[in-house]
Protein backbone atom coordinates (compact mmCIF):
# COMPACT_ATOMS: atom_id res chain seq x y z
CA UNK A 1 0.00 0.00 0.00
CA UNK A 2 1.37 3.54 -1.58
CA UNK A 3 -0.05 6.35 0.37
CA UNK A 4 0.33 10.05 -0.42
CA UNK A 5 0.14 13.39 1.04
CA UNK A 6 -2.20 14.86 -1.35
CA UNK A 7 -3.09 18.35 -0.13
CA UNK A 8 -7.18 17.69 -0.76
CA UNK A 9 -6.54 15.19 2.43
CA UNK A 10 -6.29 17.77 4.74
CA UNK A 11 -9.69 19.93 4.35
CA UNK A 12 -11.20 16.51 4.50
CA UNK A 13 -9.39 15.67 7.84
CA UNK A 14 -10.67 18.58 9.17
CA UNK A 15 -13.82 17.75 7.98
CA UNK A 16 -13.92 14.34 9.47
CA UNK A 17 -12.40 15.73 12.83
CA UNK A 18 -15.44 18.28 12.86
CA UNK A 19 -18.42 16.18 11.87
CA UNK A 20 -17.04 13.46 14.67
CA UNK A 21 -16.56 15.29 17.40
CA UNK A 22 -19.96 16.88 16.92
CA UNK A 23 -21.64 13.32 16.73
CA UNK A 24 -19.87 12.69 19.81
CA UNK A 25 -21.18 15.50 21.86
CA UNK A 26 -24.91 14.41 20.33
CA UNK A 27 -24.24 11.01 21.50
CA UNK A 28 -23.76 12.23 24.87
CA UNK A 29 -27.06 13.34 24.57
CA UNK A 30 -28.50 10.41 23.21
CA UNK A 31 -31.54 10.17 25.95
CA UNK A 32 -32.72 13.44 24.63
CA UNK A 33 -35.35 13.00 21.55
CA UNK A 34 -33.54 13.62 18.32
CA UNK A 35 -30.04 13.67 19.73
CA UNK A 36 -29.51 9.86 18.86
CA UNK A 37 -30.95 10.42 15.53
CA UNK A 38 -28.45 13.72 15.07
CA UNK A 39 -25.26 11.29 16.10
CA UNK A 40 -26.21 8.61 13.21
CA UNK A 41 -26.26 11.91 10.63
CA UNK A 42 -22.74 12.99 11.67
CA UNK A 43 -21.32 9.51 12.32
CA UNK A 44 -22.40 8.73 8.66
CA UNK A 45 -20.61 12.39 7.45
CA UNK A 46 -17.42 11.54 9.31
CA UNK A 47 -17.59 8.29 7.70
CA UNK A 48 -17.93 9.60 4.50
CA UNK A 49 -15.12 12.01 5.19
CA UNK A 50 -12.52 9.27 6.09
CA UNK A 51 -13.31 7.20 3.05
CA UNK A 52 -12.97 10.27 0.71
CA UNK A 53 -9.56 11.25 2.57
CA UNK A 54 -8.37 7.69 1.70
CA UNK A 55 -9.08 8.03 -1.44
CA UNK A 56 -6.90 10.51 -2.03
CA UNK A 57 -3.66 9.03 0.13
CA UNK A 58 -3.33 5.87 -2.04
CA UNK A 59 -1.99 6.17 -4.80
CA UNK A 60 -3.06 2.32 -6.24
CA UNK A 61 -5.70 2.78 -8.96
CA UNK A 62 -7.78 -0.27 -7.34
CA UNK A 63 -7.02 0.92 -3.77
CA UNK A 64 -8.70 3.90 -4.69
CA UNK A 65 -11.57 2.16 -6.37
CA UNK A 66 -11.99 0.14 -3.39
CA UNK A 67 -12.30 3.13 -1.05
CA UNK A 68 -14.80 5.41 -3.41
CA UNK A 69 -17.01 1.77 -3.28
CA UNK A 70 -16.62 1.72 0.82
CA UNK A 71 -17.21 5.85 0.95
CA UNK A 72 -20.62 5.60 -0.83
CA UNK A 73 -22.10 3.77 2.44
CA UNK A 74 -21.91 6.75 3.57
CA UNK A 75 -22.95 9.12 0.54
CA UNK A 76 -26.40 7.07 0.51
CA UNK A 77 -27.27 6.91 3.83
CA UNK A 78 -27.16 10.44 4.19
CA UNK A 79 -30.33 11.72 2.35
CA UNK A 80 -32.16 8.82 4.85
CA UNK A 81 -30.27 9.83 7.95
CA UNK A 82 -30.84 13.59 7.43
CA UNK A 83 -34.73 12.85 6.84
CA UNK A 84 -35.51 10.38 9.73
CA UNK A 85 -33.77 13.63 12.01
CA UNK A 86 -35.71 16.44 10.51
CA UNK A 87 -38.53 13.83 11.33
CA UNK A 88 -37.91 13.46 15.01
CA UNK A 89 -36.68 17.34 15.32
CA UNK A 90 -39.74 18.59 14.13
CA UNK A 91 -42.00 16.32 16.26
CA UNK A 92 -43.33 13.90 13.66
CA UNK A 93 -42.24 10.91 15.03
CA UNK A 94 -45.73 9.35 13.95
CA UNK A 95 -44.33 9.21 10.20
CA UNK A 96 -41.36 6.62 11.64
CA UNK A 97 -42.61 3.14 10.99
CA UNK A 98 -40.68 -0.37 10.13
CA UNK A 99 -42.75 -0.23 6.81
CA UNK A 100 -41.46 2.99 5.61
CA UNK A 101 -37.48 2.79 6.70
CA UNK A 102 -37.89 -0.75 4.92
CA UNK A 103 -39.01 0.89 2.04
CA UNK A 104 -36.68 3.93 1.90
CA UNK A 105 -33.67 1.31 2.51
CA UNK A 106 -34.43 -0.31 -1.04
CA UNK A 107 -32.72 2.52 -2.85
CA UNK A 108 -28.95 2.31 -0.82
CA UNK A 109 -29.27 -1.56 -0.48
CA UNK A 110 -29.79 -1.46 -4.62
CA UNK A 111 -27.56 0.97 -5.42
CA UNK A 112 -24.76 -0.56 -3.15
CA UNK A 113 -25.28 -3.97 -4.92
CA UNK A 114 -25.04 -2.00 -8.33
CA UNK A 115 -21.58 -0.22 -7.33
CA UNK A 116 -20.13 -3.45 -6.01
CA UNK A 117 -20.73 -5.21 -8.99
CA UNK A 118 -19.85 -2.01 -11.63
CA UNK A 119 -17.31 -3.83 -12.96
CA UNK A 120 -19.67 -6.41 -14.55
CA UNK A 121 -22.12 -3.92 -16.19
CA UNK A 122 -20.64 -0.11 -15.39
CA UNK A 123 -24.02 1.53 -14.68
CA UNK A 124 -22.60 3.63 -11.77
CA UNK A 125 -19.37 3.92 -13.02
CA UNK A 126 -18.44 3.84 -16.21
CA UNK A 127 -14.58 4.60 -16.47
CA UNK A 128 -12.22 5.70 -14.31
CA UNK A 129 -8.47 7.30 -15.30
CA UNK A 130 -5.68 7.67 -12.80
CA UNK A 131 -2.97 9.92 -13.35
CA UNK A 132 -0.34 12.07 -11.94
CA UNK A 133 0.13 15.62 -11.92
CA UNK A 134 2.93 17.73 -10.07
CA UNK A 135 3.92 14.79 -7.84
CA UNK A 136 0.23 13.79 -6.66
CA UNK A 137 -1.86 10.88 -8.20
CA UNK A 138 -5.47 12.36 -8.88
CA UNK A 139 -8.29 10.01 -9.74
CA UNK A 140 -10.95 11.12 -12.55
CA UNK A 141 -13.91 8.87 -12.96
CA UNK A 142 -17.01 9.17 -15.48
CA UNK A 143 -20.85 8.87 -14.06
CA UNK A 144 -22.78 6.15 -15.02
CA UNK A 145 -26.93 6.64 -14.70
CA UNK A 146 -27.07 4.64 -11.23
CA UNK A 147 -24.75 7.65 -10.42
CA UNK A 148 -27.63 10.00 -11.66
CA UNK A 149 -30.54 7.89 -10.39
CA UNK A 150 -29.28 8.22 -6.84
CA UNK A 151 -28.24 12.29 -7.24
CA UNK A 152 -32.08 12.16 -8.01
CA UNK A 153 -33.73 10.52 -5.38
CA UNK A 154 -31.04 11.87 -2.99
CA UNK A 155 -31.61 15.86 -3.65
CA UNK A 156 -35.57 15.26 -3.85
CA UNK A 157 -35.40 13.41 -0.48
CA UNK A 158 -33.39 16.40 0.86
CA UNK A 159 -35.40 18.84 -0.45
CA UNK A 160 -38.45 17.54 1.38
CA UNK A 161 -36.48 17.18 4.51
CA UNK A 162 -35.25 20.90 3.77
CA UNK A 163 -39.13 21.84 3.64
CA UNK A 164 -40.56 20.19 6.95
CA UNK A 165 -37.69 22.09 8.69
CA UNK A 166 -38.07 25.57 6.90
CA UNK A 167 -42.20 25.07 8.18
CA UNK A 168 -41.33 24.18 11.58
CA UNK A 169 -39.52 27.61 11.74
CA UNK A 170 -43.32 29.22 11.45
CA UNK A 171 -44.60 27.11 14.34
CA UNK A 172 -41.73 27.05 16.93
CA UNK A 173 -40.81 29.71 19.24
CA UNK A 174 -37.94 32.05 19.12
CA UNK A 175 -35.75 29.03 21.08
CA UNK A 176 -36.55 26.22 18.12
CA UNK A 177 -36.39 28.91 15.67
CA UNK A 178 -32.77 29.27 16.70
CA UNK A 179 -31.88 25.88 16.91
CA UNK A 180 -33.27 25.05 13.50
CA UNK A 181 -32.09 27.81 11.99
CA UNK A 182 -28.14 26.67 13.10
CA UNK A 183 -29.04 23.02 11.51
CA UNK A 184 -30.57 24.43 8.54
CA UNK A 185 -27.26 26.71 8.05
CA UNK A 186 -25.40 23.21 8.68
CA UNK A 187 -27.49 21.20 6.66
CA UNK A 188 -28.56 23.28 3.78
CA UNK A 189 -24.53 24.59 2.74
CA UNK A 190 -23.27 20.69 2.19
CA UNK A 191 -26.26 20.09 -0.30
CA UNK A 192 -25.75 24.08 -1.98
CA UNK A 193 -21.78 22.95 -2.59
CA UNK A 194 -22.47 19.49 -3.82
CA UNK A 195 -24.97 20.96 -6.61
CA UNK A 196 -22.51 23.35 -7.78
CA UNK A 197 -19.91 20.66 -7.81
CA UNK A 198 -22.52 18.54 -9.96
CA UNK A 199 -22.45 21.13 -12.20
CA UNK A 200 -18.10 21.41 -12.01
CA UNK A 201 -18.31 24.71 -10.19
CA UNK A 202 -15.49 22.92 -7.98
CA UNK A 203 -12.09 25.29 -8.08
CA UNK A 204 -9.91 22.17 -7.61
CA UNK A 205 -9.41 19.39 -10.02
CA UNK A 206 -11.28 16.03 -9.48
CA UNK A 207 -12.35 17.25 -5.72
CA UNK A 208 -15.80 16.77 -4.66
CA UNK A 209 -16.20 19.87 -1.91
CA UNK A 210 -19.67 17.81 -0.20
CA UNK A 211 -17.44 16.49 2.43
CA UNK A 212 -15.25 19.49 3.15
CA UNK A 213 -18.51 21.23 3.89
CA UNK A 214 -18.87 19.09 6.52
CA UNK A 215 -16.77 20.97 8.36
CA UNK A 216 -18.98 23.92 9.20
CA UNK A 217 -22.22 21.63 9.51
CA UNK A 218 -20.33 20.22 12.09
CA UNK A 219 -19.31 23.55 13.42
CA UNK A 220 -22.95 24.28 13.27
CA UNK A 221 -23.98 21.74 15.13
CA UNK A 222 -21.36 21.80 18.13
CA UNK A 223 -23.11 25.59 17.86
CA UNK A 224 -26.69 23.99 18.40
CA UNK A 225 -25.81 21.84 20.81
CA UNK A 226 -23.36 23.53 23.50
CA UNK A 227 -24.86 27.07 23.20
CA UNK A 228 -28.29 27.07 22.13
CA UNK A 229 -29.19 24.29 24.08
CA UNK A 230 -30.42 22.10 21.80
CA UNK A 231 -31.64 18.85 23.56
CA UNK A 232 -31.28 20.33 26.76
CA UNK A 233 -33.90 22.85 26.23
CA UNK A 234 -36.11 21.62 24.02
CA UNK A 235 -39.39 23.85 22.89
CA UNK A 236 -42.98 22.90 24.35
CA UNK A 237 -44.16 20.26 21.89
CA UNK A 238 -46.34 21.70 18.98
CA UNK A 239 -48.76 19.16 19.61
CA UNK A 240 -49.72 20.30 22.96
CA UNK A 241 -50.18 23.91 21.95
CA UNK A 242 -51.81 23.53 18.40
CA UNK A 243 -52.79 20.10 17.73
CA UNK A 244 -55.04 19.76 20.80
CA UNK A 245 -55.88 23.47 21.07
CA UNK A 246 -60.15 24.29 20.52
CA UNK A 247 -59.79 26.75 18.01
CA UNK A 248 -59.24 26.81 14.59
CA UNK A 249 -55.76 27.91 13.26
CA UNK A 250 -54.49 28.70 9.50
CA UNK A 251 -51.56 29.60 8.56
CA UNK A 252 -51.14 31.62 5.28
CA UNK A 253 -48.78 33.15 3.27
CA UNK A 254 -48.84 37.03 1.94
CA UNK A 255 -50.65 35.67 -1.27
CA UNK A 256 -53.01 33.82 0.98
CA UNK A 257 -51.53 30.22 -0.16
CA UNK A 258 -52.37 27.87 2.85
CA UNK A 259 -49.16 26.58 4.64
CA UNK A 260 -50.55 24.77 7.61
CA UNK A 261 -53.73 23.73 9.51
CA UNK A 262 -54.57 22.49 12.55
CA UNK A 263 -57.25 19.87 13.56
CA UNK A 264 -59.51 22.09 15.23
CA UNK A 265 -59.49 24.21 11.76
CA UNK A 266 -60.50 20.56 10.01
CA UNK A 267 -62.81 20.06 12.43
CA UNK A 268 -64.67 23.75 12.36
CA UNK A 269 -64.54 23.70 8.54
CA UNK A 270 -65.00 20.14 7.86
CA UNK A 271 -62.48 19.79 5.61
CA UNK A 272 -58.86 17.28 5.52
CA UNK A 273 -55.88 19.31 5.78
CA UNK A 274 -54.04 17.61 2.95
CA UNK A 275 -56.45 18.79 0.47
CA UNK A 276 -55.62 22.26 1.06
CA UNK A 277 -52.72 22.74 2.40
CA UNK A 278 -50.49 24.34 -0.51
CA UNK A 279 -53.33 25.53 -2.16
CA UNK A 280 -54.78 29.10 -2.37
CA UNK A 281 -56.74 30.55 0.01
CA UNK A 282 -59.24 32.23 -2.43
CA UNK A 283 -59.48 29.01 -4.65
CA UNK A 284 -60.18 26.91 -0.75
CA UNK A 285 -62.44 29.92 0.42
CA UNK A 286 -64.06 32.33 -1.86
CA UNK A 287 -65.66 34.10 0.70
CA UNK A 288 -61.99 35.43 1.60
CA UNK A 289 -62.28 37.67 -1.46
CA UNK A 290 -63.77 40.76 0.54
CA UNK A 291 -61.19 39.64 3.38
CA UNK A 292 -58.11 39.93 1.39
CA UNK A 293 -58.86 43.37 0.17
CA UNK A 294 -59.04 44.35 3.88
CA UNK A 295 -55.84 42.38 4.73
CA UNK A 296 -53.74 44.92 2.00
CA UNK A 297 -51.25 46.82 4.09
CA UNK A 298 -52.29 45.05 7.36
CA UNK A 299 -49.92 46.29 10.30
CA UNK A 300 -51.61 44.82 13.68
CA UNK A 301 -54.28 42.47 14.60
CA UNK A 302 -57.57 42.58 12.84
CA UNK A 303 -60.33 41.12 15.02
CA UNK A 304 -63.79 40.53 13.59
CA UNK A 305 -67.35 38.12 13.85
CA UNK A 306 -67.97 36.73 10.39
CA UNK A 307 -70.45 34.35 8.87
CA UNK A 308 -69.25 31.40 7.18
CA UNK A 309 -70.17 31.18 3.93
CA UNK A 310 -69.93 27.29 3.74
CA UNK A 311 -72.15 26.46 6.27
CA UNK A 312 -75.42 27.78 7.48
CA UNK A 313 -75.75 29.08 10.92
CA UNK A 314 -72.30 29.36 11.75
CA UNK A 315 -70.28 32.27 12.69
CA UNK A 316 -66.72 32.83 13.90
CA UNK A 317 -64.81 34.84 16.34
CA UNK A 318 -61.82 35.79 13.84
CA UNK A 319 -58.21 37.23 14.35
CA UNK A 320 -55.95 38.00 11.71
CA UNK A 321 -52.10 38.57 13.27
CA UNK A 322 -49.89 39.34 10.46
CA UNK A 323 -46.06 37.51 10.81
CA UNK A 324 -43.35 39.64 10.01
CA UNK A 325 -39.51 39.06 10.61
CA UNK A 326 -36.78 41.45 10.54
CA UNK A 327 -36.67 41.78 6.50
CA UNK A 328 -39.42 40.38 5.13
CA UNK A 329 -43.50 39.64 5.22
CA UNK A 330 -43.60 35.87 5.27
CA UNK A 331 -47.58 35.92 6.08
CA UNK A 332 -50.83 35.64 8.43
CA UNK A 333 -51.75 33.60 11.46
CA UNK A 334 -55.63 33.21 11.03
CA UNK A 335 -57.03 32.01 14.69
CA UNK A 336 -61.29 31.32 14.29
CA UNK A 337 -63.46 30.01 17.01
CA UNK A 338 -67.32 29.23 16.45
CA UNK A 339 -69.54 31.36 17.99
CA UNK A 340 -72.42 30.49 16.60
CA UNK A 341 -74.63 29.65 19.96
CA UNK A 342 -73.73 33.09 21.52
CA UNK A 343 -74.40 34.72 18.06
CA UNK A 344 -77.45 34.07 17.82
CA UNK A 345 -78.10 34.28 21.01
CA UNK A 346 -76.90 38.08 20.93
CA UNK A 347 -79.18 38.58 17.60
CA UNK A 348 -82.05 37.00 19.35
CA UNK A 349 -81.38 39.59 22.65
CA UNK A 350 -80.92 42.32 19.80
CA UNK A 351 -83.95 41.71 18.16
CA UNK A 352 -85.93 41.76 21.85
CA UNK A 353 -84.14 45.24 22.47
CA UNK A 354 -85.60 46.49 18.80
CA UNK A 355 -89.10 45.14 19.63
CA UNK A 356 -88.85 46.85 23.16
CA UNK A 357 -87.21 50.24 21.32
CA UNK A 358 -90.15 50.18 19.23
CA UNK A 359 -92.61 49.75 22.16
CA UNK A 360 -90.94 52.29 24.14
CA UNK A 361 -90.97 54.54 21.32
CA UNK A 362 -94.78 54.31 20.82
CA UNK A 363 -95.22 54.73 24.62
CA UNK A 364 -93.37 57.72 24.42
CA UNK A 365 -95.42 59.05 21.48
CA UNK A 366 -98.48 58.59 22.72
CA UNK A 367 -97.09 59.95 26.59
CA UNK A 368 -96.70 63.31 24.12
CA UNK A 369 -99.41 62.82 22.65
CA UNK A 370 -101.63 62.61 26.24
CA UNK A 371 -99.30 65.70 27.28
CA UNK A 372 -100.04 67.55 24.55
CA UNK A 373 -103.87 66.31 24.98
CA UNK A 374 -103.49 67.29 28.79
CA UNK A 375 -102.53 70.81 28.18
CA UNK A 376 -103.75 71.62 24.50
CA UNK A 377 -107.29 72.28 23.25
CA UNK A 378 -108.12 69.46 20.62
CA UNK A 379 -110.38 71.98 18.45
CA UNK A 380 -108.00 75.04 18.22
CA UNK A 381 -104.69 73.53 19.48
CA UNK A 382 -104.09 76.41 21.62
CA UNK A 383 -103.51 75.56 25.18
CA UNK A 384 -106.18 74.84 27.15
CA UNK A 385 -107.75 76.23 31.03
CA UNK A 386 -105.43 73.82 32.98
CA UNK A 387 -102.50 74.72 31.42
CA UNK A 388 -103.32 78.25 31.80
CA UNK A 389 -103.88 77.64 35.71
CA UNK A 390 -100.49 75.74 36.11
CA UNK A 391 -98.19 78.22 33.70
CA UNK A 392 -99.96 81.75 34.96
CA UNK A 393 -98.54 81.79 38.76
CA UNK A 394 -95.39 80.38 37.59
CA UNK A 395 -95.45 83.85 34.73
CA UNK A 396 -95.87 86.18 37.43
CA UNK A 397 -93.48 84.54 40.16
CA UNK A 398 -90.92 85.27 37.31
CA UNK A 399 -92.43 88.77 36.94
CA UNK A 400 -92.30 89.45 40.49
CA UNK A 401 -88.43 88.52 40.49
CA UNK A 402 -87.56 89.78 37.15
CA UNK A 403 -89.58 93.05 38.12
CA UNK A 404 -91.45 93.26 34.60
CA UNK A 405 -95.36 93.49 33.98
CA UNK A 406 -97.97 90.77 32.52
CA UNK A 407 -100.70 91.60 30.43
CA UNK A 408 -103.80 89.30 29.89
CA UNK A 409 -105.77 89.46 27.30
CA UNK A 410 -109.31 87.90 27.39
CA UNK A 411 -112.00 87.93 24.58
CA UNK A 412 -115.02 86.47 23.82
CA UNK A 413 -116.70 86.37 20.15
CA UNK A 414 -120.08 88.26 20.19
CA UNK A 415 -123.68 87.08 19.43
CA UNK A 416 -121.69 83.42 18.91
CA UNK A 417 -125.20 81.43 19.21
CA UNK A 418 -126.78 82.95 16.39
CA UNK A 419 -123.56 82.39 14.22
CA UNK A 420 -124.40 78.63 15.41
CA UNK A 421 -127.89 78.35 14.81
CA UNK A 422 -127.71 80.79 11.13
CA UNK A 423 -124.36 78.62 9.85
CA UNK A 424 -124.34 75.25 12.26
CA UNK A 425 -122.09 73.99 14.29
CA UNK A 426 -119.60 73.20 12.63
CA UNK A 427 -118.90 76.65 10.84
CA UNK A 428 -118.89 77.86 14.40
CA UNK A 429 -116.01 75.52 15.14
CA UNK A 430 -113.96 76.84 11.44
CA UNK A 431 -114.34 80.77 12.96
CA UNK A 432 -113.20 79.33 16.37
CA UNK A 433 -109.94 77.86 14.34
CA UNK A 434 -109.65 80.73 12.17
CA UNK A 435 -109.73 83.16 15.50
CA UNK A 436 -107.06 80.50 16.65
CA UNK A 437 -104.64 80.67 13.98
CA UNK A 438 -105.46 84.80 13.54
CA UNK A 439 -103.88 84.88 17.42
CA UNK A 440 -101.00 82.56 17.18
CA UNK A 441 -99.92 84.68 13.87
CA UNK A 442 -100.35 88.08 15.86
CA UNK A 443 -98.13 86.94 19.19
CA UNK A 444 -94.76 86.41 19.84
CA UNK A 445 -93.18 82.67 21.18
CA UNK A 446 -92.94 83.71 24.57
CA UNK A 447 -96.80 84.68 24.85
CA UNK A 448 -99.18 81.81 25.75
CA UNK A 449 -102.57 81.80 23.92
CA UNK A 450 -105.24 79.92 25.42
CA UNK A 451 -109.04 78.56 24.96
CA UNK A 452 -110.75 79.53 27.85
CA UNK A 453 -113.79 77.93 27.46
CA UNK A 454 -116.46 78.03 24.61
CA UNK A 455 -115.93 80.65 22.69
CA UNK A 456 -113.42 83.09 24.99
CA UNK A 457 -109.89 83.01 24.14
CA UNK A 458 -107.06 84.01 26.73
CA UNK A 459 -103.21 85.47 25.98
CA UNK A 460 -100.90 85.94 28.56
CA UNK A 461 -97.95 88.40 27.51
CA UNK A 462 -94.83 88.13 29.54
CA UNK A 463 -92.97 91.51 29.78
CA UNK A 464 -95.30 93.47 27.83
CA UNK A 465 -96.98 96.52 28.83
CA UNK A 466 -100.67 97.58 28.90
CA UNK A 467 -100.22 99.81 25.90
CA UNK A 468 -98.62 97.11 23.32
CA UNK A 469 -100.94 94.86 24.84
CA UNK A 470 -103.54 96.77 24.06
CA UNK A 471 -102.09 97.55 20.20
CA UNK A 472 -102.40 93.77 19.68
CA UNK A 473 -105.67 93.28 21.04
CA UNK A 474 -106.87 96.14 18.54
CA UNK A 475 -105.35 94.55 16.25
CA UNK A 476 -106.64 91.06 16.27
CA UNK A 477 -109.99 92.50 16.56
CA UNK A 478 -109.89 94.16 13.46
CA UNK A 479 -108.75 91.50 11.81
CA UNK A 480 -110.87 89.05 12.78
CA UNK A 481 -113.63 91.31 12.02
CA UNK A 482 -112.25 91.42 8.70
CA UNK A 483 -112.01 87.62 8.09
CA UNK A 484 -114.91 85.95 5.71
CA UNK A 485 -115.45 83.16 7.87
CA UNK A 486 -119.03 81.87 6.46
CA UNK A 487 -118.65 82.44 2.73
CA UNK A 488 -118.26 85.70 0.16
CA UNK A 489 -119.86 88.59 1.77
CA UNK A 490 -120.05 87.85 5.05
CA UNK A 491 -117.14 89.48 6.46
CA UNK A 492 -117.97 91.59 9.91
CA UNK A 493 -120.67 89.19 11.40
CA UNK A 494 -118.04 87.61 13.51
CA UNK A 495 -116.74 90.33 16.19
CA UNK A 496 -114.70 90.00 19.55
CA UNK A 497 -115.14 91.95 22.90
CA UNK A 498 -111.75 92.16 24.50
CA UNK A 499 -110.81 93.00 27.91
CA UNK A 500 -107.40 93.72 28.90
CA UNK A 501 -105.77 93.66 32.68
CA UNK A 502 -102.42 93.50 33.63
CA UNK A 503 -100.06 92.76 36.80
CA UNK A 504 -99.18 94.01 39.15
CA UNK A 505 -101.55 97.02 39.03
CA UNK A 506 -104.54 94.92 38.70
CA UNK A 507 -103.81 92.25 41.02
CA UNK A 508 -100.80 90.51 42.20
CA UNK A 509 -102.54 86.88 41.77
CA UNK A 510 -103.41 85.19 38.93
CA UNK A 511 -106.59 84.71 39.70
CA UNK A 512 -107.09 88.22 40.50
CA UNK A 513 -105.85 89.60 37.06
CA UNK A 514 -107.61 86.81 35.07
CA UNK A 515 -110.88 87.87 37.25
CA UNK A 516 -110.05 91.76 36.10
CA UNK A 517 -109.55 90.91 32.56
CA UNK A 518 -112.51 89.23 32.57
CA UNK A 519 -114.83 92.05 34.21
CA UNK A 520 -113.03 94.37 31.08
CA UNK A 521 -114.45 91.82 28.42
CA UNK A 522 -117.92 91.80 30.09
CA UNK A 523 -117.75 95.42 30.68
CA UNK A 524 -117.04 95.60 26.35
CA UNK A 525 -119.72 93.28 25.50
CA UNK A 526 -122.16 94.65 27.72
CA UNK A 527 -121.46 98.21 25.84
CA UNK A 528 -122.33 96.51 22.28
CA UNK A 529 -119.45 94.39 21.77
CA UNK A 530 -116.54 94.62 18.92
CA UNK A 531 -114.34 97.01 21.28
CA UNK A 532 -111.21 96.84 23.28
CA UNK A 533 -111.52 97.96 26.70
CA UNK A 534 -109.14 97.88 29.84
CA UNK A 535 -110.04 97.24 33.27
CA UNK A 536 -110.77 100.05 35.72
CA UNK A 537 -110.15 99.92 39.32
CA UNK A 538 -113.47 101.29 41.29
CA UNK A 539 -112.94 104.00 43.54
CA UNK A 540 -114.16 103.44 47.40
CA UNK A 541 -116.20 105.29 49.52
CA UNK A 542 -114.67 106.55 52.55
CA UNK A 543 -115.25 104.37 55.99
CA UNK A 544 -115.90 101.55 53.10
CA UNK A 545 -113.78 98.26 54.15
CA UNK A 546 -111.00 97.08 52.07
CA UNK A 547 -111.96 94.93 49.01
CA UNK A 548 -110.84 92.91 46.39
CA UNK A 549 -110.40 95.11 43.35
CA UNK A 550 -113.17 94.81 40.71
CA UNK A 551 -115.14 97.09 38.07
CA UNK A 552 -118.89 95.41 39.48
CA UNK A 553 -120.19 93.90 42.56
CA UNK A 554 -120.67 90.82 40.70
CA UNK A 555 -116.97 88.89 39.86
CA UNK A 556 -116.58 85.93 38.03
CA UNK A 557 -117.62 83.44 40.66
CA UNK A 558 -120.80 85.67 41.74
CA UNK A 559 -122.22 87.41 38.41
CA UNK A 560 -125.10 85.40 36.59
CA UNK A 561 -123.58 83.21 34.59
CA UNK A 562 -123.13 83.56 30.32
CA UNK A 563 -124.34 81.32 28.41
CA UNK A 564 -121.27 79.53 26.67
CA UNK A 565 -120.78 76.54 24.63
CA UNK A 566 -118.74 73.93 25.50
CA UNK A 567 -115.07 74.03 24.73
CA UNK A 568 -115.02 70.30 23.20
CA UNK A 569 -117.40 71.14 20.68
Amino acid sequence: MQLQFHPYAIPLLISALSSGVAAIAAWQKRRTRGASALAFSLGVFTFWSICYVLVWLDVDRDAQLFWLKAMYLGVLLTPFSFFFLVLRITEREHFITRLLMALMLVEPLILLIIIWTNDSHHWFLRSSIHYTMGGYTYFHWTRGPAYWFNVVYSYALLLLSTILLVRSLFHGGPLFRSQAGAFLVGTSIPWLISVLNQFHFSPLRDLDLTPVAFAISGLAFYYAIFHLGMFDLLPVARSLLVEHMNDGLIVADASLRILDMNPAAEKLLYLNARDVIGKPGLEVFPEWRDLAVRLKGLTREFRGEVPSQRLDGVYFDISITPLKNRSAFPGFLILFRDISERWNAEQKLRQTNQELRVRLDDIQRLQKKLRKQATRDPLTDLYNRRYLEETLEQELARAERQGYPVSIIMMDADKFKRINDRYGHKAGDRALQSLARLIKGSIRRSDIPCRYGGEEFVIVLPNTAIEVAFERAEQIRTDFLTQELFGTGTAGQASLSIGLAYYPSHGVRGEDVLDAADQAMYRAKSQGGNRVLMYEIPLKRAGQPKEKLQSKPNSRTNRTPRSRPKADR
